[in-house]
C-alpha cells in the first residue's frame, strides 16, 4: 500500500466526520445548548482550515454569499449560527437569558433585536 492511499483514506475519514458536524450542531441547537452548538460550529471552521478543505465542501457546509443574486445556504443554517453567537454573548456579557439593553432601562427581547436588525 502506498502512502498516498493511506493519506486519501485518512482525509476521507476526517471529511466524513466533518460532514456529520452540522447534524450534531442542529441537535444541540434544538436543545438550546448554545455554547456547545457554537463550539461545534467553531470546530468545523478550524477543521476546514486545517485540512485545507476544497471550496465546494466549504460551500456545502457554510454556504456562500459570493454572488448577491445566488446565495447558497449551507448545512450550518446562518440564522441558527447567529442565534448561538447571540445567546452566548448575551449570557456571558449581561447575565440575563432573554433580555438585551439598548439604552439604560430599555429592554428588548431577542425577537425584537432580530426584527430591528432586519429593517
Amino acid at each position: 500500500m502506498k502512502i498516498t492511499e493511506v493519506d486519501n483514506r485518512g482525509y476521507e475519514y476526517f471529511q466524513d466526520k466533518l460532514l456529520s458536524l452540522p447534524q450534531q450542531f442542529r441537535e444541540l441547537y434544538l436543545q438550546k445548548q448554545w455554547a456547545a452548538a457554537k463550539y461545534v460550529y467553531d470546530c468545523a471552521l478550524r477543521i476546514t482550515d486545517f485540512l485545507e478543505t476544497p471550496e465546494e465542501v466549504k460551500e456545502q457546509l457554510f454556504g456562500s454569499r459570493q454572488d448577491e443574486e445566488k446565495i447558497i445556504e449551507g448545512m450550518f443554517r446562518e440564522e441558527m449560527v447567529q442565534r448561538c453567537y447571540y445567546e452566548c454573548a448575551l449570557k456571558r456579557n449581561m447575565g440575563e437569558e432573554n433580555m438585551l439593553y439598548r439604552r439604560y432601562g430599555e429592554r428588548i427581547t431577542y425577537a425584537d433585536f432580530v426584527a430591528n436588525k432586519m429593517r
